[in-house]
């Protein structure tokens, strides 16, 4: 005879029911906890991203202007037009004119001046910091062409985020504490947009000429009767004056549009003999 053990049976029965409505428990429990919609409610977050980017635009194109004049007024004071400068009664003789020696004194003068002007800048956005970082440690580049400046400046990420969406847990058993029940569940984008920055500054277009314009047009006119005349006819953007001076002829151009140097707004004025 084989006697059963029916309790045994029972128990086990039960041990199996049981384990598989646990697993059905939490398999429920997991597909609402994570069923969230991945909609976006607010696509402003992304517009965010591109006020970010117009801004750092915009306070390079400004300081860039501001580079310029304080640069552009550095060199006419010192002796950076020429390599190896001439003067008479301490004026610059303009000839030997070297324009790679003038612009590499410009480019290096103005990526200095570049970096002074963004530290200036009070900001308390956080992108706008870290930009202001990145450019004070040197992380751009300049270039020079002609008549315009080129800042590249790369390699830079603007971060965003949004909530797109939540929704509430639901727990199937009932031993679970209140608090448990109503809690939210909420999904978190994060975007990284990295712009390529390049910003052009153009010389002529702000006011001022290039010194191989500069130096070309001196020499046309030098020998001509009225040499104020036929400069002014070329260089519009100075008011020009010319004195003779022993052999040469004393020439004043000064800008006729003003500048912001040094916190002080002037007329940018360049002298020399020809």
């Amino acid at each position: 005879m084989i006697i059963k053990n029916k309790k045994g049976d029972l128990a086990t029965t039960l041990l199996v029911f049981m384990t598989l409505v646990l697993v059905g428990a939490a398999l429920l429990s997991f597909i609402y906890s994570k069923g969230i919609e991945a909609t976006i409610a607010d696509s402003r977050f992304i517009d965010n991203l591109y006020i970010k980017e117009d801004q750092i635009k915009f306070y390079l194109t400004e300081a860039g202007v501001n580079s310029l004049a304080k640069s552009y007024d550095d060199i006419v004071k010192g002796d950076f037009l020429v390599s190896s400068p001439k003067k008479e009664n301490e004026v610059l003789v303009f000839d030997n004119f070297n324009e790679n020696f003038a612009n590499d004194n410009l480019k290096e003068k103005f990526s200095a001046n570049l970096k002074r002007e963004i530290a200036k800048y009070k900001f308390n956005d956080k992108t706008l910091l870290e930009f202001q970082k990145e450019i004070s440690a040197g992380k751009f580049n300049v270039d020079l062409k002609d008549d315009v400046f080129f800042i590249e400046f790369r390699d830079f990420s603007i971060k965003g985020g949004s909530v797109i969406g939540e929704k509430e847990r639901i727990w199937v058993w009932g031993f679970i504490p209140t608090t448990y029940k109503e809690e939210k569940l909420k999904s978190l984008i994060s975007v990284i947009y990295r712009p390529a920055f390049l910003i052009s500054v153009n010389i002529t277009e702000n006011g001022l000429a290039t010194f191989k314009e500069i130096y070309f047009v001196s020499n046309v006119c030098k020998g001509e009767e009225n040499t104020a005349q036929c400069i002014s006819n070329r260089l519009k953007v100075f008011d020009v004056g010319v004195q003779k001076q022993d052999k040469y002829k004393f020439v004043s151009l000064k800008s006729k549009q003003k500048f912001l140097v040094n916190e002080e707004l002037k007329n940018i004025e360049i002298k020399f003999l020809i």
